[in-house]
Formats: structure tokens, C-alpha cells, sequence
């Protein structure tokens, strides 16, 4: 899905490519890389997803999955991005 994650100010912008025959997609999201990536955002239509509601400066990772016909696909490389509050 090659995601990519960017910090807002109390947000993270998540975007993906379009996977082949994927119905929804689910974002697994957490505090660390690895298995900890437990909370999941489900049933999104698009490539694009902006989470928002969480702490600037605070460090989130993500995993894009593909949903098809067929189930869930393999989950996606990690990434990462911190929620950067407005400055002027």
C-alpha cells in the first residue's frame, strides 16, 4: 500500500496507494513499531485518513491492511509520525 504519514497540529494525515480489488481498508495504529500496534481504525473506503483527537508531539505508528472479498491482506511497513502543534 506504500503509506506515508505526516504531523498536523493534533492530527495525522495517513495516505496510501489504492490496493488492487480492496474493498476497505483497516489502519492498525499504536505506540511502537511492532506488536503493539493494537487499536484499529476500520471500514475506510479511501487512500487518504486523517486521525485526529491525539497529543502534539506525541510519536504514533501505523499499519495499512487491505480488506477484499477474500479477507484481510498482509499488513503494511510501518510508519511514523508526531502530532506538531501550530507555531507562528
Amino acid at each position: 500500500a506504500n503509506p506515508s504519514a505526516e504531523g498536523e497540529d493534533g492530527s495525522i494525515v495517513l495516505t496510501w496507494n489504492a490496493v488492487t480489488d480492496a474493498t476497505r481498508y483497516v489502519i492498525r495504529w499504536g505506540a511502537a513499531p511492532s506488536s503493539e500496534l493494537t487499536n484499529e481504525i476500520t471500514g475506510i473506503e479511501g487512500t487518504t485518513y486523517t486521525h485526529a483527537g491525539l497529543t502534539n508531539e506525541t510519536r504514533h505508528w501505523y499499519r495499512i491492511v487491505a480488506e477484499t472479498s477474500g479477507g484481510r491482506g498482509p499488513e503494511s511497513l510501518p510508519v511514523s509520525a508526531v502530532g506538531a502543534s501550530s507555531r507562528s
